[in-house]
């Protein structure tokens, strides 16, 4: 930045994101490739912007934490990042023509639910009777919050995520199933050897082994998972045994699955990946067993939309697709797309040539580009 300046850089902001996001220079460094000592010059300088003696990370040997003036930032830098992508977007859109219902969907949604997200993406390419083929998926990871905001800024078409309050459609929060916590456990191993039956209780199994989502995940929603245990473990006056602690969803199951521990989690966690490896189905040995007393806690499977906003056609098919292949009824109807535009005839043009193209060699029985016979060959019939 120059001296003197005021205004703050888009590259600014991308790296202090980075470092916000990994708690590390050195770390975010590796990510940007570029030296950690530029990452610290460029907070300094945005420091130095922003005001006298604002400090944006408290260092220390373990990493760096954002202050209060860091969050600030990050959630204002986070917008200003997604309006400049929007912006480019629309200019792209504005030479290349409409792109709503040909360009790929783009899926925001939590890690919890990422098997499901997987079955509506297969079931959505595979769809053969979708008007628009072939059909592309841009899919990404990202906490609650995040996948709100890039929802609501138009970041993404459409978000698959899961909130413990009560959904509001009219904010464009759409109830899918609503989910229990609950004990998750395998059917080999320790369920199988103790038989604990339609019910758990905690007092009658203290020697069990718990994996369990660390303190230290980066995701939001696997730390507020583990306040919800760790309080109804304090609750009960229990201690448990914990063998394993994972920093995501995926790493606390696979412990789970091998038959050692068990864990508290959402019943949504054990919908089967249906289109993983080639068709197997993933946790087919575990299972869902009710606590006793229960927990009361409940998630909630919501799709998201921008609010008082139709959803984009592409928008609308994911949605479909991913409800008809996890088997899904919504609990509130979403709304309804708008049919796609006509493609501008450069791009009809390349769809046509792929649809000829499909259909067989030039001169084939069915192929529309077949000669017609000239007038002296029929007169000759």
């Amino acid at each position: 930045m120059s001296k003197g300046s005021t205004h703050l850089t888009l590259r600014q902001l991308e790296i202090f994101r980075e470092a916000a996001r990994l708690g590390n220079f050195r770390d975010a460094s590796k990510a940007l490739r570029i030296s950690p000592t530029a990452i610290g010059q460029t907070v300094a300088d945005l420091e130095r912007s922003l005001g006298e003696n604002v400090r944006l990370f408290d260092r220390s040997q373990t990493g760096s934490q954002l202050t209060d003036a860091g969050r600030v930032l990050l959630e204002h830098g986070d917008r200003m990042l997604l309006e400049e992508a929007a912006a480019r977007r629309a200019i792209s859109n504005l030479f290349n023509g409409p792109t709503d219902a040909y360009r790929p969907v783009r899926i925001a949604y939590e890690p919890l639910v990422a098997g499901l997200v997987g079955n509506g993406a297969y079931a959505l390419i595979h769809n053969n009777d979708l008007p628009v083929r072939p059909f592309e998926v841009d899919a990404v990871e990202a906490d609650h919050e995040t996948v709100v905001r890039n929802v609501q800024s138009g970041e993404v078409d459409l978000g698959i995520s899961y909130m413990a309050g009560e959904p509001n459609p009219a904010a464009g929060e759409y109830p899918v199933v609503v989910s229990p916590l609950v004990l998750i456990a395998s059917n080999r191993g320790v369920y199988h050897a103790r038989g604990f039956g339609k019910q758990y209780s905690l007092t009658a199994n203290e020697s069990q082994r718990f994996a369990i989502p660390s303190k230290r995940s980066t995701n939001p929603g696997m730390r507020e998972l583990r306040a919800l245990i760790d309080r109804y473990f304090l609750e009960q006056s229990f201690s448990p045994v914990v063998s394993f602690e994972g920093t995501t969803a995926s790493s606390v199951l696979a412990m789970v699955n091998t038959g050692r521990m068990v864990t508290l989690n959402y019943t949504i966690v054990l919908h089967d990946d249906l289109h993983a490896n080639k068709g197997v189905t993933l946790h087919t040995d575990l299972r869902a067993v009710p606590l006793v007393p229960p927990t009361n806690q409940e998630a909630t499977l919501v799709v998201l939309l921008k609010k008082g906003a139709r959803p984009s056609f592409g928008a609308s098919s994911f949605a479909n697709a991913f409800l008809l292949a996890n088997k899904l009824e919504p609990l509130v109807a979403l709304p309804e797309a708008p049919a796609p535009k006509p493609l501008p005839w450069p791009r009809r043009r390349a769809h046509h040539a792929e649809a000829l193209r499909a259909l067989g060699p030039p001169g084939g029985a069915c192929h529309p580009t077949r000669r017609l016979p000239s007038a002296s060959e029929r007169r000759a019939r």
